[in-house]
């Protein structure tokens, strides 16, 4: 891991990274620690003299060789362009916030870098018809055995940057988060 992502100033937990204010709830119970890439971030434009920090994602871990862009939603989002646009531009902004930090160049970091967007499964089920999905396919043992990436293939207006800026670009709702990064290698 990148010696930056352990500097205790930046570092929180995945929980603590997911709150969300507006609506005083969590939406990931993982204690493990992350970097906190909007803190980061803020401090890294002033030394740019920039008149605005440009917005980031909420956490930034890794494991191995492999870097997790997190940004966690709580309303509706997947069928939401303002929000969808905003994750996009924290998507870009995280590009560039973090690659001369992690002293990658655009190619190593389309190698090693994926992106997380996990939201509220109850916020958005009606909205997209997740929640009849789950139902069935979640039921049937054949599907439930597939991994949860592989469940959600939807990528919406997001999917532009996959392979183009980052690996993978992954829309997870929360009830599957945990699950998605003990398929990943995680252990808690």
């Amino acid at each position: 891991m990148n010696n930056i992502l352990r500097e205790s100033k930046y570092v929180t937990s995945l929980k603590d990274s997911s709150y969300d204010d507006s609506n005083e709830e969590y939406l990931c119970d993982l204690k493990f620690p992350v970097f906190k890439l909007d803190k980061y971030s803020k401090e890294y434009q002033k030394n740019c003299l920039a008149d605005e920090a440009l917005k980031s994602v909420d956490a930034l871990f890794s494991l191995d060789d492999t870097y997790y862009f997190v940004e966690f939603k709580n309303g509706k989002v997947l069928r939401n362009p303002k929000i969808l646009f905003e994750v996009l531009e924290k998507m870009y902004a995280s590009y560039f916030t973090s690659i001369e930090m992690l002293e990658m160049k655009l190619e190593e970091f389309r190698e090693k870098c994926i992106f997380v967007l996990v939201y509220n499964f109850s916020k958005n089920d009606v909205e997209n018809g997740d929640k009849g999905f789950d139902k069935v396919s979640l039921g049937l043992k054949s599907l439930a055995r597939k991994r949860v990436k592989d469940l959600y293939k939807e990528k919406y207006q997001l999917k532009i940057l996959e392979k183009n800026v980052y690996h993978e670009v992954l829309i997870i709702p929360e009830t599957k988060f945990k699950r998605y990064l003990e398929e990943e290698g995680f252990s808690f």
